[in-house]
C-alpha cells in the first residue's frame, strides 16, 4: 500500500503503474457520462484522466456490467503520480469501487482501474458524478481506562472516538490493532487540538504512541480511524502506563551480560573507550534487535540489524575515534520487539598493519585498517605476470596497484560486490617491484580485512580442438586453460563453455593478440563466443579461465562452425547494371563487382518479399547493410564511399530467412564527371528551356557579393540543382524543395563578387529529359562578417533585413549559439537562423536563451564548409548593437560569450564573488528538480536572473523560486555599471511539514534554556513572571551550520499573537525587546523555524530590561587585526570606533560574557548588522562604524573583542 508521510512529506515522484503503462492512451472523462471498458486478461490496467479543479468534490465509481464477474480495484494519483485515494469494495459483500475526493488544487487527474490482485477480469462501467463532502462520522464517544482494552467496529469513512481522563500526570502509550484494516491514532486536548498522531508505528500496519504525556484530570479523546477513511471492521484499542526507560547500565571490555528489553524502549549500556580502541558488539535474543553505538556527545558512530545473522545485530571492528563515555542501546526492530538478551562486548586489540610489508603470489594477508590510514604490500614480479588481487573487509575499501615509479597500473572500488574492490587479471608492463595499495573510500572506513595476491599461471597449450568436438577438463583456480584450432578466413565460429563456477574466455590469434573476449554471454555466468568471423587463414587459441582467483572447477567446451557469411562465389555485376534474379526460400544470392577506393555507389533491388542487403569487401568484412531504406521493405545502401580497391560482394537475403520471390538488383556509381567549361551564360529574371540528355546541364551568371539568389526547376524527371563557384566549389546544393520532385534554390546570399555556376543533373542519374530553370536575385545583403569559432562579435542590426555573418565548420562539429542586446533595455527581438554550405536553412531560434533573445546550443554540422548566420530583429526594426557569441561544442553562453559554467554548489550552497564591468555578465548552470527550493542574496549591485534551458524566464520572488520541473537551468549574473558582488545561493528539496507542538516547560527571567528543535515542531514554553516590567525574549540558534533560522511568537493563554519576530536578533536570530508584561499573567512563548523548514539547536531567554542605567564604556578605537580587554558593569555596554579605509571583508567577535551581542552602526547611527557572540563575513565599505559590545542578560564581567580580516 503506498503511503503518505503525514508529519514530513518530501516532495517527488512516487513511482505508479500509470507512468510505466502510458502506452495504452488514457481516456479523458468528464462529469455525468458513463464510459465502458474491459479487463481482458490479468496484469491489465485501463487509464483515464479528469480535469479537477481546487475545492470540487467528485465521486468517481467502477461497477462491473451484468454478468461480469470482475471485482474492482480503482486509484487516483495526480499529475505527479503521486497515489491521492485508492478504493477496492465500496462496502462489504459489494466488490466494485468508488473514490470521494475533494481535490485541493488544479490538475490533470489520473485514474486507474483494474482486477483486484491482478487477476480479476471482465467489464465495467465507470462515471465520474459531483459529490458532497464527507463529514467525518464520528461515534458517540466512548470511555477507556487505564490498562483496559476496548473493542469497536468501524464502517467505512466512519471514526471511532473515546475518552480518557488520566488520574495524574504522567507518560501513556496507545495503540490501535485491527486484523481488518490499517489503523491510525489521533489524541485530541480538550480544545479539540491534535496532540499526538500515528500511522504504522506498530505491527502490520498498525498505529502505536509509544509515550504521551497528559495532565492528570484532564479528559483527551482518542480517535481510532482507517487509512484514507475506507477500511473497516473490527478494532482494539489498549491505554497503558509507558514503562520507564531502564537506566544505563556500565559495561566493560571482556563482559558477557544478560538484559531484557522492553517494548517500544532501549536497553543502554555505557563505557568508557580511548581514541583507536576497535570494538565488536553482538546480541543474541529471541527476537528482531537492532544495535546502536554512540559517541560522547551522542552522535551514532555504528548501526546494526541483522549482520549477525538469525535477525540478529553486529557490530564488528569499529574504531572509535576520542576518548570517552560512549554508548551502546539495543532495541527492536518492531514497537512490539522485547525480552531477554544476551550481548558480548570486546575489544579487539587489533594494532595498525604496518605501513609497508611483502607479499608473495598466493599468499593472503589479514589484519586492521584504522581511519584514514593506508596498507601497503610489496611484491615481486616478471614482465607479462597476469595478477589479481581480492580484498573482503568490514568497511567499503579501495586497492591499487602502483609500479617502482608510483604509476597507477591498476585500481578498483567496488567489482567485487558489497563494495569490495577486485583488480582481476591484470598483466603487468615490466619486471621489477610493485606494491598494493589499501585504503578505505572514504576519511572515517576502517576495520578488519583479508587481501589476497594471485598470479595466473602462463597460458598452457593443453591440446587442440576442431570443429564439432567438445573437450572437458578441471580449472585449478588462479590458472588457465587453452586450445588451438585451424580456421580458414570467414568461417563463422561459435565456442560455447559449460562450468559450475564463473568463467572467462579469450579467442586470441597465432601471435597471441586478443580478438575476442568474453564473460557472461552466455548465460548463468558463462561465457560464449557467438558467430565470430575469423579474419584469416591460421591457427587459433582459445583460452579459458575464471573470472577470479578463486573461481575452478570442471569445465566443459564445444567449438562450432556456423555458416560462412560469404561464399566466394557469385554473379559479376557492373556499374550501371540491372540484373533480375530468384531468391529460394532460405538462399543468399550473391553479387560480385570490383571497385575502387573513393567509388560511390549506390545499390538497390526491387522485391515482394522484406529483403536483406549486405555488402562485403574482398577480406570479407561487412563494411554496410540495409533493410529498409528503398521503401516498401526494400533494402538499398545509397551513396557508399568504397574504403578500398578491390572485389566487392553483395548479399541478398529474406528478413527473418523464410521468403522466396523474384526480385531485381541495380548497381550503380557515382556522379558522372561534368564539364564545368561549355557553361551556358543566364542573367537574372531569366528563364529557360531544354533538354537533359548528357550528365548535366551547365549555366554561369556573375553575381555581386551580398546578392540573393533564387533558382527554381520544372522538369520531367527527379532533378538536383547546384550553385557553385567558378572554380567549382559547392556553395548550394537542393533536390526536392520545389514542386513535386523539383529542385528549389530560394533566397540564397552570395558572399563574394564574381562568377558562378548553375548545374542541373538528375538525381542519382535516375533519369532524363525537358526542363524550365529559372533565375532571379532579390535585394542585395550587405557583405557578411566573418566570425571564428570561439570569438564574440558586437554589430549593428541592419534594417529590415538583418545582419549576415559567414563561419567554416567541419561535419558532424558541434557549436552553440546565441545573440543578445548590448543595451539590455533597447527593445531588441532578435531572431537567429544558420544556413548550410548550400543555402539551405538549418535551425533558427528566437527565444530559447536569456531575456528572450536566441540561442542554438550544440547543433551539429551535416557537412564540412562555410556556414552562414543571419541576425535580425523579429519585429524587422534595425539600428541597435548586438552581440553574437560563437563557440564550439554543446555549452550554453552568456550574452558577452562566454560559456556557462558550473555552479559550485556543495551540499546544495554556493558563494560567488564577482566584479563585473559595464554590460559585463557571467554564466552559470545548475540542474534541478521539480519543487526544489533555489534562493539567491546578493550584495552589490549585480543583478542575477535565471532561466531554463529552453529559454524560459524564471521570477525570483523576493529571491526564491520554486523550480517548475526537472532539468537544466542557467543563472546570469550582470551588471549595468562596473559592481562587484558577493552572491550566496541554496538549492534544497521542498519540504511540506504539517507542525507539531509540543510542550517544553516553565521558564525563570534572565535563566537561560538550551534546547533542541525538531523539524516541523513548535515548542511552546510557558512564562509567568511575579513582577510586573518590560521583558525581552531572545531565541539564538546554535546550529554552527547556519541552517536553522528559529522564529519566535509570544501568545496569550487563548492562542493570540501578542508579538512575534524572525529575524531582529541578527543572523537570522529573533528578539522581542522590552514587551510590556503584568505580574501573574501567563504567556506562552512559541519556539519554531522560519516556515517550519530547518530544526536545531537553540537558546530561549527572558531577559528582565528594567535595571538602573549605567553610562556606555568607552572603548576608543580599534582596528582590523587588533583584539580589545575590558570589563563590563550589569547592564552596561562598551562602544568602540572601527575606521575601515577600504571595502574590506571582516569578521567580529566577542567572548567572556554569558550571552555576548554586538552590535555595527554606521557612523550616522544606522544598524549595519546585530550578531550573537559574532559577525562573519561582513562587508564593510570605506568609512568609520560604531562597535557596541554588551550582554544580552544585562550581565557583568571581562570581555574581548577581535577584529580581523576574513578569508
Amino acid at each position: 500500500m503506498l503511503r503518505k508521510m503525514l508529519t514530513l512529506l518530501v516532495v517527488g515522484t512516487v513511482f505508479s503503474t500509470f507512468g510505466v503503462a502510458l502506452a495504452q492512451q488514457a481516456i479523458p472523462l468528464t462529469q455525468g457520462t458513463p464510459v465502458q471498458g474491459e479487463i481482458s486478461a490479468p496484469q491489465e490496467e485501463d487509464f483515464y484522466t479528469y480535469q479537477g479543479r481546487v475545492g470540487e468534490t467528485v465521486e468517481i465509481s467502477v461497477t462491473a456490467l451484468p454478468d461480469s464477474t470482475l471485482d474492482t480495484v480503482l486509484e487516483l494519483y495526480d499529475s505527479l503520480d503521486t497515489l491521492i485515494s485508492q478504493n477496492d469494495d465500496r462496502a462489504p459483500n459489494d466488490p466494485n469501487s468508488t473514490i470521494l475526493v475533494t481535490f485541493e488544487s488544479d490538475d490533470t487527474y489520473r485514474i486507474v482501474v483494474r482486477g483486484y490482485a491482478r487477476i480479476a477480469t471482465g467489464a465495467y462501467e465507470i462515471v465520474v458524478n459531483a459529490g458532497q463532502p464527507p463529514e467525518p462520522d464520528v461515534a458517540l464517544p466512548g470511555t477507556i481506562t487505564l490498562d483496559q482494552t476496548v473493542t469497536g467496529t468501524l464502517e467505512s469513512g466512519q471514526v471511532g472516538a473515546w475518552n480518557f481522563t488520566p488520574a495524574a500526570d504522567d507518560t501513556y502509550r496507545i495503540s490501535a490493532n485491527s486484523f481488518d484494516f490499517d489503523t491510525q491514532l489521533r489524541v485530541l486536548d480538550l480544545t479539540g487540538f491534535e496532540i499526538a498522531f500515528d500511522d504504522d508505528s506498530g505491527e502490520e500496519l498498525n498505529a502505536f504512541i509509544s509515550e504521551i504525556a497528559l495532565r492528570g484530570g484532564e479528559t483527551y479523546t482518542i480517535e481510532v480511524r482507517s487509512y484514507l477513511d475506507q477500511g473497516f471492521g473490527p478494532y482494539d484499542l489498549t491505554v497503558m502506563l509507558a514503562p520507564e526507560a531502564p537506566q544505563a547500565v556500565p559495561i566493560k571490555y571482556g563482559d558477557t551480560m544478560e538484559a531484557e528489553l522492553i517494548a517500544g524502549l532501549e536497553t543502554r549500556f555505557v563505557f568508557e573507550g580511548q581514541a583507536d580502541d576497535v570494538v565488536s558488539i553482538m546480541v543474541m535474543s529471541g527476537f528482531d534487535a537492532s544495535l546502536e553505538l554512540m559517541d560522547p556527545s551522542g552522535v551514532v558512530i555504528a548501526s546494526d540489524d541483522d549482520s549477525g545473522g538469525d535477525l540478529q545485530p553486529l557490530i564488528d571492528a569499529v574504531q572509535l575515534p576520542a576518548d570517552g563515555t560512549y554508548t551502546i542501546a539495543v532495541m527492536g526492530f518492531n514497537s512490539d520487539d522485547a525480552g531477554p538478551f544476551t550481548i558480548i562486548f570486546s575489544e579487539l586489540g587489533l594494532s595498525p598493519t604496518p605501513v609497508n610489508q611483502s607479499i608473495s603470489y598466493g599468499e593472503t594477508i589479514e589484519g586492521f585498517l584504522p581511519a584514514g590510514q593506508t596498507a601497503t604490500y610489496t611484491f615481486t614480479a616478471n614482465a607479462g605476470d597476469i595478477i589479481s588481487v581480492e580484498v573482503t573487509s568490514s568497511f567499503d575499501a579501495f586497492v591499487q596497484v602502483l609500479d617502482s615509479a608510483g604509476s597507477v597500473i591498476a585500481e578498483d572500488d567496488d567489482s567485487g560486490g558489497n563494495l569490495q574492490p577486485f583488480i582481476n587479471r591484470v598483466e603487468l608492463p615490466a619486471a621489477g617491484n610493485y606494491q598494493i595499495v589499501l585504503s578505505g573510500f572514504g576519511p572515517d572506513a576502517n576495520g578488519n580485512y583479508s587481501l589476497v595476491l594471485t598470479s595466473s599461471s602462463p597460458v598452457a597449450e593443453v591440446g587442440s580442438i576442431t570443429y564439432g568436438e567438445t573437450v572437458e577438463g578441471t580449472l585449478v583456480g588462479g590458472t588457465t586453460t587453452s586450445y588451438t584450432f585451424e580456421g580458414s578466413a570467414n568461417e563463422v565460429i561459435t565456442v560455447e563453455v559449460g562450468t559450475p563456477f564463473d568463467a572467462y574466455l579469450e579467442l586470441q590469434n597465432a601471435n597471441g593478440e586478443l580478438l575476442m573476449a568474453d564473460d557472461d554471454s552466455g548465460g548463468d555466468l558463462q561465457p560464449a563466443i557467438i558467430n565470430f568471423t575469423l579474419p584469416e587463414t591460421g591457427t587459433y587459441r582459445l583460452v579459458l579461465s575464471g573470472f577470479s582467483a578463486f573461481d575452478e572447477g570442471p569445465f566443459s567446451m564445444t567449438l562450432s562452425l556456423g555458416e560462412t557469411v560469404i561464399s566466394g562465389g557469385g554473379t559479376t555485376i557492373s556499374y550501371g547494371e540491372t540484373i533480375e534474379t530468384t531468391l529460394e526460400n532460405g538462399g543468399k544470392p550473391e553479387f560480385n563487382f570490383t571497385g575502387t577506393q573513393g567509388d560511390v555507389v549506390t545499390i538497390s533491388i526491387n522485391a515482394p518479399f522484406d529483403g536483406l542487403m549486405e555488402l562485403y569487401d574482398e577480406s570479407g568484412t561487412l563494411v554496410a547493410s540495409d533493410d529498409d531504406s528503398g521503401g516498401d521493405l526494400n533494402p538499398k545502401i545509397e551513396n557508399f564511399t568504397l574504403p578500398s580497391s578491390g572485389v566487392y560482394t553483395i548479399a541478398i537475403s529474406a528478413f527473418g530467412g523464410n521468403a522466396s520471390g523474384s526480385f531485381t538488383i541495380t548497381l550503380q556509381s557515382g556522379t558522372e564527371e561534368i564539364d564545368y567549361s561549355n557553361a551556358a551564360p543566364i542573367e537574372y529574371d531569366a528563364t529557360v528551356e531544354g533538354n537533359l540528355e548528357g550528365a548535366a546541364a551547365v549555366y554561369s551568371f556573375t553575381a555581386e557579393a551580398g546578392d540573393i539568389v533564387t533558382a527554381s526547376v520544372e522538369a520531367e524527371f527527379d532533378g538536383l540543382l547546384e550553385i557553385r563557384k567558378a572554380d567549382g566549389t559547392l556553395m548550394f546544393q537542393d533536390d526536392d524543395s520545389g514542386t513535386g520532385l523539383n529542385p528549389l534554390i530560394s533566397e540564397v546570399t552570395l558572399e563574394e563578387t564574381g562568377d558562378y555556376l548553375l548545374i542541373l543533373t538528375s538525381f542519382e542519374q535516375s533519369g532524363r529529359g525537358t526542363y524550365t530553370l529559372t533565375l532571379t536575385a532579390g535585394p542585395s545583403l550587405p557583405p557578411a562578417t566573418v566570425i571564428e569559432i570561439g570569438q564574440t562579435v558586437t554589430k549593428t542590426l541592419e534594417g529590415d533585413t538583418g545582419t549576415l555573418f559567414v563561419f567554416n565548420g567541419e561535419s558532424g562539429q558541434k557549436v552553440s549559439l546565441t545573440a543578445s542586446p548590448v543595451e539590455l533595455n533597447s527593445g531588441l527581438d532578435l531572431y537567429l537562423e544558420i544556413y548550410s554550405p548550400a543555402g539551405e536553412l538549418l535551425a533558427s531560434d528566437d527565444d530559447s536563451g536569456w531575456r528572450v533573445n536566441p540561442a542554438l546550443v550544440g547543433f551539429e554540422l551535416p557537412e564540412s564548409g562555410t556556414y552562414q548566420v543571419n541576425v535580425q530583429n523579429f519585429a524587422g526594426a534595425g539600428g541597435s548593437s548586438f552581440n553574437l557569441a560563437l563557440q564550439s561544442g554543446a555549452v550554453y553562453l552568456s550574452p558577452n560569450g562566454e560559456t556557462a559554467e558550473s555552479l559550485p554548489l556543495v551540499e546544495g550552497q554556493a558563494a560567488l564573488s564577482l566584479t563585473l564591468d559595464a554590460g559585463k555578465s557571467r554564466l552559470y548552470s545548475f540542474e534541478a528538480a521539480q519543487d526544489n527550493i533555489f534562493t539567491v542574496t546578493t550584495s552589490g549591485a549585480v543583478s542575477v536572473e535565471v532561466y531554463t534551458a529552453e529559454g524560459i524566464d524564471q521570477v525570483l520572488q523576493n529571491g526564491e523560486l520554486i523550480i517548475p520541473a526537472d532539468g537544466m537551468y542557467l543563472l546570469v549574473a550582470y551588471a549595468l555599471e562596473p559592481a562587484s558582488a558577493e552572491i550566496q545561493i541554496s538549492l534544497f528539496e521542498e519540504v511540506v511539514v504539517t507542525p507539531v507542538k509540543t510542550a517544553g516547560g516553565l521558564l525563570a527571567p534572565d535563566a537561560p534554556i538550551r534546547d533542541t528543535l525538531q523539524l516541523g515542531e513548535q515548542k511552546q514554553w510557558t512564562f509567568a513572571p511575579l513582577f510586573s516590567g518590560d521583558y525581552s525574549f531572545v531565541l539564538n540558534s546554535e546550529d554552527v551550520s547556519g541552517r536553522f533560522d528559529p522564529y519566535l511568537v509570544v501568545l496569550d493563554v487563548e492562542g493570540n499573537v501578542i508579538a512575534e519576530d524572525d529575524d531582529s536578533g541578527g543572523n537570522f536570530n529573533a528578539q522581542i525587546s522590552n514587551l510590556p508584561v503584568t505580574g501573574g499573567t501567563k504567556l506562552i512563548l512559541e519556539v519554531r523555524s522560519f516556515d517550519n523548514l530547518s530544526a536545531g539547536d537553540y537558546t530561549l531567554v527572558v531577559v528582565t530590561e528594567n535595571l538602573a542605567e549605567v553610562s556606555a564604556l568607552e572603548g576608543g578605537e580599534i582596528a582590523v587585526g587588533d583584539v580589545r580587554l575590558n570589563q563590563l558593569q550589569a547592564g552596561q555596554q562598551a562602544e568602540f570606533t572601527l575606521s575601515v579605509e577600504k571595502t574590506s571583508l571582516v569578521n567580529i567577535t566577542v567572548d567572556g560574557l554569558t550571552l555576548p551581542y554586538v552590535d555595527v552602526y554606521t557612523e550616522t547611527g544606522e544598524l549595519v548588522t546585530r550578531g550573537a557572540g559574532s559577525v562573519k563575513g561582513l562587508s564593510l565599505d570605506a568609512g568609520t562604524y560604531r562597535l557596541v559590545v554588551y550582554d544580552r542578560l544585562n550581565r557583568g564581567g571581562n570581555f574581548s573583542v577581535r577584529v580581523n580580516a576574513s578569508e
